[in-house]
Formats: structure tokens, C-alpha cells, sequence
């Protein structure tokens, strides 16, 4: 093949890849896909694997033990070493008997990761538009987007730098199971996709993997969400606290600030009208001008959802909405150039960049 030596391979199709419904595997395929999952059992029985992880892990370091990753990856080498197999089937093995962890660990660069913590902000749009369990968490501001994750919005698990950028706390990192949420990877088939994905970010690409939200996957994350529930209850007491108009809330928010008429403009895109405008008692701003207001001030999108509901809004889950909704909770610490350019891409129907100067409040 192009004058160069090739070897020949044929490609397995992964359990976890959604391919066309009405494809069905060959034998052959069938008869691949139960070796695989055979031979690490032959290899490894069960009688003797645990008796032989347990002598393993007790000549571990103690440092070694603490970090999980490395701690599964040298476990799989010395099983490997043991039993005379490839360290991914010793993955699939220890996957096998219980040890979930392994999902997360990905040994070679082309492998596919059944799950995952990181998803991107267009991705994240695409999975709070079709999954209203995470958009409801998330717009509840029990989830914050940091570091290309969604982790429990709480000071253990996220802080703030000094340009108002969140991070995942030291803890956090360690403990990405039970402070962040986990996702599915599932591949798509865009072509087929029905014109669902933005055809600027998507149209080269015959398949792309995206992240799935499903409760069952996260039970650690809310059973550790349960333990900061006190904390997380007095934070949000403290937040409701000021029952004002949209009006008083937002001179307040511009006071604290100390933004003035200029860089209200230039924050928020917004014009020197409308900054008049939402201070004043008499005047209903418009649903755009108050996310461009949110979006310029950096609010978070328990913020954004209290002042949209001063003036009679609020998201309505529609594909439009879900956009501005994650424009506000992913791009924390970000301008709002950087949120327009966002919704942009998204290329989507309805959906155009905030401010005065760009489109009609």
C-alpha cells in the first residue's frame, strides 16, 4: 500500500461504540470479541488472582499505594510479568473482578477510554441540551465547570485564582471519583447524526467520541455531595439571603464591583443606555441583557438564574437556552468575547453573541 510494508489488522468493534442499529457482527467478529474476553480468564483464574494482588500490593510503597492511577498501572505490570500477558489484558482481568478504577487508566494513546471526567465546553453544551438531569444540577450551581470537568461546587473541591478562573482543588485531582462527574465515552457516527453538531466544528469528521452523563456512573460524587450537604446548604442560605429587585441586585453587584458606566460597557457589550436601563425601577430589561449583564460580571449561573427570575425569566431547557446556559457556567473567569465566540461556533439557530453592538436586546 503506498509502496510501504504494511501489517494486516482488522479493527475490533468495542462494546461501548455505538454503531449503525441495523449492523450486525459476522462470525468471525463474534468468535473475536468472546476470545478476548476469554483468555484473561484462562490466563488468570480467579481462585489464584486475588491471593497473587494481595502479595503484589503488600511490597507496594506507601506513596505508591496513595496514588490510585499509578498504584493500578504497576499492578498491571507486575500481573503482566506474572502471568506472561500484555498489560491490557491484565486491565480487562482486574476489571473483570471488581477493580472499576482501571476504566480510567488508558495504556496506550489509541485506546478507548470507556469513561471519562473531562469534557469540553462544546461538548458539555451538546450533553446539558439532551440530558435534563445534568442541566438541572448544573443549574441548580450544585456543579461547577472547571479544568474542563464539572466537580461539586464546593471550596474543597474548586477555588479561584486571581483573574476569577476556577481550578480543581489539590484534593480534587486526588480524588477526581468522588468530587467530579464521570461520563461514558460513546461514539457517534456524524454523519448520520441527523445535523445535530455544529457543522464548524464537526463537519471533517466521519465519527467523534462524546461524553454521556448517566447517574449510575456517579454514585461516589453524590454520596461525597451528601457529606458537604451542611456546608453546601449555608453557602446557598447566605447567597438567598437579600430578597431585592433586579434593579437593587444589580446596582449592588456594580458597586461591589466598582465598575462604572465605561466599563460596564466594555464588560458587557452592553450599551450606556441599558446601564441605565437595569438600575432602573421603571424599566423591564430584556432576557439578552441580562445574560449580557451575567456574562460581563463573571456571575455564576446560580446568579444568573436569581436575576433572570427578578424579571420574570428563566431557562426553558430549549436548545437556545441550554447555549447561553452554558456560555455562563463554562467560561468562568472568561470575557465575554470569549463566551460570543462560543456561541458562534455553535452555529445554531437562534442562538447569536451577547451585547448591544452585536445583536438587538
Amino acid at each position: 500500500m503506498y509502496n510501504n510494508s504494511y501489517v494486516a489488522h482488522r479493527c475490533p468493534k468495542p462494546s461501548r461504540i455505538l454503531w449503525d442499529s441495523d449492523e450486525t457482527w459476522s462470525d468471525e467478529e463474534w468468535l473475536e470479541w468472546h476470545a478476548n474476553g476469554i483468555a484473561a480468564r484462562i490466563l488468570m483464574p480467579r481462585e489464584t488472582l486475588p491471593a497473587k494482588i494481595k502479595e503484589i500490593t503488600a511490597g507496594f510503597p506507601p506513596n505508591l499505594i496513595a496514588d490510585k492511577i499509578e498504584c493500578y498501572i504497576a499492578l498491571m505490570d507486575e500481573l503482566a510479568k506474572f502471568y506472561g500477558t500484555s498489560r491490557q489484558t491484565a486491565k480487562y482481568r482486574l476489571r473483570d473482578l471488581g477493580y472499576e478504577e482501571v476504566n480510567d487508566i488508558q495504556i496506550h494513546e489509541y485506546e478507548f477510554q470507556a469513561y471519562t471526567y473531562e469534557i469540553d465546553e462544546y461538548k458539555a453544551y451538546y450533553e446539558l441540551l439532551e440530558n435534563a438531569e445534568l442541566r438541572m444540577l448544573v443549574g441548580m450551581g450544585l456543579f461547577a465547570y472547571a479544568d474542563n470537568r464539572f466537580v461539586l461546587n464546593h471550596e474543597k473541591c474548586v477555588e479561584y485564582d486571581t483573574d476569577g478562573v476556577p481550578h480543581l482543588t489539590d484534593f480534587a485531582w486526588a480524588n477526581l471519583n468522588r468530587c467530579a462527574l464521570r461520563f461514558a465515552n460513546v461514539r457517534v457516527n456524524m454523519r448520520e447524526s441527523g445535523g445535530r453538531f455544529s457543522d464548524i466544528l464537526y463537519r471533517d469528521k466521519t465519527y467523534e467520541t462524546f461524553p454521556k452523563y448517566n447517574s449510575k456512573d456517579n454514585k461516589a460524587a453524590f454520596e461525597f455531595a451528601r457529606e458537604l450537604a451542611e456546608e453546601f446548604a449555608a453557602g446557598s442560605a447566605e447567597r438567598q439571603k437579600l430578597n431585592v429587585s433586579l434593579s437593587q441586585t444589580v446596582r449592588q453587584i456594580l458597586e461591589v464591583k466598582g465598575i462604572g458606566a465605561a466599563e460596564f460597557q466594555d464588560r458587557t457589550l452592553l450599551s450606556k443606555a441599558t446601564y441605565h436601563r437595569l438600575q432602573s425601577e421603571k424599566d423591564k430589561p430584556s432576557f439578552r441583557s441580562i445574560l449580557a449583564f451575567c456574562a460581563g460580571m463573571d456571575l455564576d449561573i446560580y446568579k444568573t438564574g436569581e436575576l433572570l427570575g427578578k424579571a420574570g425569566f428563566a431557562f426553558d431547557g430549549s436548545e437556545a437556552h441550554t447555549a447561553y446556559m452554558t456560555a455562563i457556567t463554562a467560561f468562568s473567569g472568561k470575557s465575554i468575547d470569549v463566551r460570543n465566540e462560543f456561541l458562534a461556533n455553535l452555529n445554531i439557530k437562534g442562538v447569536s453573541p451577547l451585547g448591544d453592538d452585536i445583536a438587538a436586546g
